[in-house]
């Protein structure tokens, strides 16, 4: 079969991106001819080239307009395509394969994959435009894949042909025992948090500045590492010294995948918070999986798909996001635990399991 999966392509962790090459590069190994149609920029080309993983991937120009034409053009002059993928109902993702479908006559199925409740992301000046793409995506695709169990639930009456398809560890990557281990007892615990630094998110980062002078009175030395970028950097910048953190919280920027590794190595727990909000009980975080993959204990409050995913990871430990002390002993409890992937996680959660599941939906 041939599958082409539509998204923009930014920087390596993008979500879409991830999933489509997830998916992708296991289609491509069973023998499946699998096309990237992304924008052609700089990291894009030098990351991907033409070929990658098995895949073929195709560039376009960026820019609302001129994305979707050149899409649109590429879509159509592609033959014998059997499935068009898409990351989103987003006008530069989603209109060129519906306008393929609809007003030219192209056969292929059409699927329109939904990572996270999109219209909650964009800004309220263009949420309105955004949820008539939603709108056309139920009624026109033929099939709607939602990484979370509520969003599915959701959509499910909106397009019967919707289905649950999380998203999974790309590679089991343990780094072994933290650079801290062994360390003298006065050596701050190093926490970890990645994403990026922008208002749609703040409520996480915002929960551990406050958690901060608490867990250092009651654990001792600490340190936040912030690995992201976004237009919030200065805000917390300013936080930081404002809480006089400033020797406490470290930015450490994008972290791209060639330095995650490094990265990972230096952390002791990943402390996770996640307000109980529609934004966070509909999407499926990316990072937990990543975190997963390196073995980390991860400490996390009870929301959404994230408490799904963890019910199944031994190094996962809950805390009662009411009660700050809560988070604490979790994390101390955490401390303990072994830094090691558990092979049956791995199994029933990596790309192979979901590309099995995938054919099925498409089959189905």
């Amino acid at each position: 079969m041939r599958f082409v999966f539509i998204n923009t392509g930014t920087k390596e962790q993008n979500a879409g991106i991830i999933r489509c090459i997830g998916l992708g590069s296991q289609l491509a190994q069973l023998g499946h001819d699998v096309i990237i149609l992304i924008t052609d920029n700089p990291e894009n080309v030098q990351q991907y080239g033409s070929r990658w993983k098995g895949m073929r991937f195709l560039y376009v120009k960026s820019g609302r307009l001129i994305e979707q034409l050149h899409k649109f053009l590429r879509l159509a002059l592609l033959g014998g395509v059997d499935v068009v993928h898409c990351m989103g109902a987003g006008s530069s993702i989603f209109l060129p394969a519906l306008i393929n479908k609809k007003l030219f006559g192209k056969k292929f199925q059409l699927i329109v994959d939904y990572e996270d409740k999109q219209s909650l992301l964009v800004l309220p000046g263009k949420r309105r435009l955004h949820l008539l793409y939603e709108h056309l995506s139920f009624q026109c695709a033929d099939k709607i894949v939602c990484a979370s169990k509520e969003l599915t639930g959701e959509y499910l009456a909106k397009n019967s042909n919707t289905y649950y398809l999380p998203f999974a560890v790309s590679q089991c990557r343990p780094v072994g025992p933290p650079e801290s281990a062994g360390n003298q007892p006065n050596d701050p615990l190093e926490i970890g948090y990645l994403g990026s630094l922008t208002e749609a998110y703040s409520g996480q980062l915002d929960y551990l500045f406050r958690l901060m002078p608490r867990l250092k009175k009651r654990v001792g030395p600490a340190r936040l590492n912030i690995a992201g970028s976004g237009p919030l950097r200065e805000h917390y910048l300013n936080k930081a010294l404002e809480m006089g953190l400033q020797d406490d919280v470290i930015f450490r920027g994008f972290v791209p995948d060639s330095q995650l590794d490094q990265f990972f190595a230096s952390i002791d727990v990943v402390v996770c918070y996640f307000p109980d909000l529609p934004i966070n009980r509909y999407r499926c975080p990316n990072k937990v999986f990543l975190y997963c993959s390196y073995g980390l204990p991860i400490v996390s409050n009870r929301v959404g798909e994230v408490a799904s995913l963890l019910d199944h990871y031994a190094n996962a430990v809950f805390y009662d996001d009411k009660d700050e002390d809560s988070c604490i002993d979790a994390t101390r409890a955490a401390l303990q635990l072994p830094r090691a992937v558990p092979p049956e996680f791995y199994l029933a959660h990596d790309w192979t399991a979901r590309t099995e599941r995938y054919l099925e939906i498409v089959k189905a």
